[in-house]
């Protein structure tokens, strides 16, 4: 019999079934409803009754629409194919029937999208053929699809036996083992096909998830920076009634981590920085890759006072500081330093009143912004001394 799976089992139970009708009814949003009095036993329900009700599932999809004689002289045989243990494989012994019935109820119909129903119709039905499992359940099934079946079988029979694995990985090891196959004689790609057909997430690549990760941070960033920047900000700061001061204060206190926390990451980074942990940080990379006249510089910087300061940036502009591009760096006073440093040089006799309490005034203490997420840090709003206070100073 070459109607399709779904329509066997609607046709020959979930047309007569009071639990089924019920539920059905009791589904909100459907314009056609059926018996409003369902009875208590499919036996009361007479071939019309059911023939309406067939029609009220099947509604919106033509292609599944049967007649009224097709119908009454159908039923029987149906009823009786579905029904007969003779009539499935194995004889029914391991539970094919009530496989088979579940698979095709009418729940699960309800299940399926739109586009997948209207792949379905009433006879020579393809997908239902392509369902080789649930369709090699019955026997009065395609001799293509039996033989299909029973490859299939043998496949996975074989793939157990010779893994002594947990079922997952012999699972694994059954899709491993097909997946060549296909690919070469479909000329396709089965992980990309089975992404589609199970709407599943490609699995990313190292490279693949930092892009997106970086993309969604500077998103998440860019609308929280939006929503602390608004417009007549200044003007709502001005009516607070706040001083720069305390506004500054606020903001600290507010946007940034407290001066102790960030004196025990400080703490804990060079530790970690001297035993090796963490890769010590660099503002000027590879020197190596810079350009100047290193022998006139060191000269000049050893026979230099130790009591005359130094304009680092200065000194990088006189020596023509310049990097692979060419460009002379923004940082080219640090560059002159880490060279002076490579070399040998104290250079911390210098500009010593620029050092605050003894320490590397390169490395003092700056009090970072809250981490919201890993890569992620709060947006801070403007500064009044740099932002506010300057505006409005050139305004007025």
């Amino acid at each position: 019999m070459n109607l399709c799976n779904y329509a066997k089992v609607i046709l020959a139970r979930s047309t007569k079934e009071p639990e089924t009708l019920k539920w059905w009814n009791d589904q909100p949003n459907k314009e056609n409803k059926i018996l409003v009095h369902v009875p208590n036993h499919s036996q009361n329900i007479n071939v019309r009754a059911r023939y309406e009700n067939y029609h009220a599932f099947m509604h919106s999809y033509p292609k599944m629409h049967i007649p009224l004689q097709e119908f009454k002289s159908r039923i029987p045989r149906l009823q009786n194919y579905l029904s007969n243990a003779k009539y499935w494989k194995n004889n029914n012994k391991t539970g094919e029937k009530s496989i088979f019935l579940e698979k095709h109820n009418l729940l699960n119909w309800c299940k399926l999208s739109e586009a997948e129903k209207k792949r379905h119709k009433k006879e020579n039905c393809e997908k239902c053929t392509s369902e080789i499992f649930y369709a090699s359940l019955h026997k009065y099934t395609t001799p293509s699809t039996i033989e299909v079946s029973n490859l299939c079988e043998e496949l996975t029979k074989k793939v157990c036996e010779n893994s002594k694995a947990k079922n997952v990985t012999k699972a694994t090891k059954i899709l491993h083992t097909l997946e060549p196959f296909i690919e070469h004689k479909l000329d396709m790609n089965i992980k990309e096909t089975a992404c589609k057909l199970y709407d599943l997430t490609k699995k990313l690549t190292s490279d693949e998830k930092q892009k997106r990760i970086h993309t969604i941070v500077s998103k998440s960033t860019e609308r929280i920076a939006k929503i602390l920047n608004k417009e007549n900000e200044e003007i709502n700061f001005l009516a607070s009634n706040k001083s720069y001061n305390e506004y500054e204060r606020e903001r600290l206190h507010t946007f940034f981590e407290s001066k102790s926390k960030a004196k025990k990451n400080l703490a804990k980074r060079f530790k970690d920085e001297s035993e090796r942990k963490l890769k010590k940080r660099s503002s000027v990379g590879n020197l190596s890759k810079y350009t100047f006249n290193k022998e006139e510089f060191l000269n000049e910087l050893k026979d230099h006072p130790k009591t005359v300061p130094i304009n680092w940036n200065e000194w990088s502009r006189k020596y023509r500081v310049k990097n692979v591009q060419g460009i002379q760096p923004a940082n080219g006073g640090q560059v002159l330093i880490e060279f002076a440093k490579s070399q040998g040089i104290d250079v911390f006799n210098y500009n010593t009143e620029k050092r605050m309490s003894g320490r590397d005034y390169f490395r003092r203490v700056r009090r970072s912004r809250h981490l919201i997420t890993k890569r992620l840090r709060v947006p801070v709003p403007k500064s009044a001394k740099k932002k506010l206070k300057q505006k409005y100073k050139t305004e007025n």
